[in-house]
């Protein structure tokens, strides 16, 4: 179990596995103090994924309750990181991390949870599997959309890329773009910088061999300030793969509008 969470998070970039690894209330012990809370570990995970770009893990040893690793990252780094963990319903109720290099600055936990994580009355629960919507989609149409929510909302990382086609490609805001496996570490530095952005599904319009969603999209960005605004995608299709994405934001604007002073009229 440890080393399989291990080699999906670090390797293949999909943080929200810790949904299924860790418990709401998870904490984490290093070096630099105390980590409490899943969002938080999260937060913490994409910050240092962010610093390290993809993580090789070798040689794995897995003990109960114990998993010890060698790391190298996308520098030629490596060191050793060995994990401690207590185990409560089949998930991470707290952990002790003991390493020899500590890639990542300190996080500070969320403001609010991703979307999914809290119900009211009912406590913890998963990232739905679909995206809320009031409508019926069409099947490309339902299956772009919940491509979309499972990668930013439930933090899947790892489905981007094997949703494109062979020769598939996509451009995003600024320079983004190109081989569609630079979207998880262009995901990874995003969620580092707001540890709780969601989406949540605005808009839908389709043809033959395209769909085209738009998103409001939230979060805390630099200073915790609030911010929310919208992000468009276009995914023309080829049969059930992407052939080609284009995402269309203004990250800038979004926060530039969040940091300036409120009008009062």
């Amino acid at each position: 179990m440890l080393a399989t969470l291990e080699r999906d998070i670090h390797e293949g970039l999909a943080i929200g596995r810790m949904a299924d690894g860790w418990l709401h209330r998870a904490t984490r012990e290093t070096d630099a103090g105390l980590i409490h809370g899943r969002p938080a570990l999260m937060a913490a995970t994409a910050r240092e994924l962010a610093e390290t770009g993809r993580q090789e893990i070798l040689d794995p040893l897995e003990l109960p309750g114990f998993l010890a690793v060698t790391v190298r990252d996308g520098r030629g780094r490596s060191w050793r990181r060995h994990r401690w963990v207590s185990i409560e319903s089949g998930r991470i109720a707290r952990e002790v991390l003991v390493a020899d290099h500590h890639p990542g600055a300190p996080t500070a936990p969320a403001r609010w949870p991703a979307l999914g994580e809290i119900e009211s009355g009912r406590g913890q629960r998963p990232a739905p599997d679909t995206p809320p919507f009031a409508d019926p989609l069409s099947p490309h149409a339902s299956a772009v959309a919940t491509l979309i929510h499972r990668i930013i909302n439930a933090r899947r990382f790892d489905l981007a890329a094997p949703a494109f086609s062979r020769d598939g490609d996509w451009d995003g805001p600024g320079a983004a773009g190109g081989d569609p496996m630079t979207i998880a570490p262009v995901l990874v530095r995003l969620i580092a910088a707001a540890p709780d952005l969601h989406a949540t599904l605005d808009q839908v319009a389709e043809g033959p061999d395209a769909v085209a969603t738009v998103w409001r999209v939230a979060g805390t960005g630099p200073h915790s300030a609030r911010f929310s605004g919208f992000a468009s995608c276009l995914a023309r299709l080829d049969g059930a793969l992407i052939r080609r994405l284009n995402v269309v934001a203004d990250p800038e604007g979004i926060l530039a509008a969040a940091a300036a002073p409120t009008l009062a009229l």
